[in-house]
Order: structure tokens, then C-alpha cells, then sequence
């Protein structure tokens, strides 16, 4: 049981300790999809699409993309601590 709250606490403080990166990457997420869901909406209304829209659209997945793994990265790293290595749960 020790161990188990040791790993609940290493969780606890690497999400304490990253809780402003996380809300960093989210918000330029939320950025990222709020810019793409106009440029998408404009090019629909406007029945063309020019470079710098198409650019829009683009660049704004690739923002999302990257911050949502940024995200991700934080619990990932905590699970690798609390699920060991080389353990095979797959029988």
C-alpha cells in the first residue's frame, strides 16, 4: 500500500509542479482551434480560400497537434513511473 501512495504522491506533484505548462499548452490549443474554426467558417462563407486562410488552416493543426502532445507528454511521464517497464499484462 506504501508504494502505491509513494506513486499517487510523484503524480500529484509532477502535475502540481507542471500545472502552468499544461495550462499554457491548453490555452494555445484552444488558440490554435478557435483560429482554425474561423478560418474554416470564413472560407465557407466566402466561397474562396486565399493563401494566407489556407495558411491559417494549416499552421493551426499543426499548433494543436504539437500542444496536445506537449499535454499528453506530462501524464505519459507519469505513467511510465507508476507502470514498470517490461511488464506484460497482455496474458
Amino acid at each position: 500500500m506504501t508504494e502505491l501512495s509513494d506513486k499517487a504522491d510523484y503524480i500529484e506533484r509532477i502535475l502540481a509542479a507542471t500545472k502552468v505548462e499544461r495550462y499554457f499548452y491548453l490555452g494555445i490549443c484552444t488558440a490554435s482551434a478557435a483560429v482554425l474554426l474561423l478560418s474554416a467558417g470564413f472560407m465557407l462563407l466566402q466561397h474562396h480560400g486565399d493563401a494566407s486562410t489556407i495558411t491559417s488552416l494549416f499552421g493551426s493543426t499543426g499548433i494543436i497537434t504539437f500542444s496536445g502532445t506537449q499535454v499528453m507528454r506530462v501524464w505519459s511521464d507519469a505513467m511510465k513511473f507508476v507502470l514498470p517497464a517490461g511488464k506484460d499484462d497482455s496474458h
